[in-house]
């Protein structure tokens, strides 16, 4: 999630407000970032990106900063979400995949 580099990167303190059209995402992330037992993501078709996701927003969550998402409808016309819909179909074109294979690391 770029957004949340970005803010790591600025060292911003705002708040993050992250519109996704991935219901998966949003209804999955919550059982990752919060506290007590953290279930596993074996299995997870995605989860070389989720970790890295869910690392980003425990950073947040340790600094005390707040992040918020809103769930959108995909392909209903929201600008930024088409936009977004655009960037990722030019990443997975792109020679500079970040994430093209599995990275081997152990999944927890």
């Amino acid at each position: 999630m770029p957004a949340l580099e970005d803010a790591k990167r600025q060292q911003d303190k705002k708040p993050v407000i992250l519109l996704s059209d991935s219901a998966y995402f949003l209804s999955s992330s919550p059982k990752w970032t919060g506290e007590g037992k953290s279930p596993s993501m074996h299995g997870n078709p995605d989860a070389d990106i989720m970790r890295d996701i869910i690392q980003l927003l425990r950073e947040r969550i340790e600094q005390g900063l707040l992040t918020i998402f809103i769930k959108i409808k995909a392909h209903r016309g929201d600008a930024l979400n088409e936009q977004a819909d655009r960037w990722a179909d030019e990443g997975r074109q792109s020679e500079n995949i970040r994430w093209s294979l599995p990275s081997n690391r152990p999944i927890f």
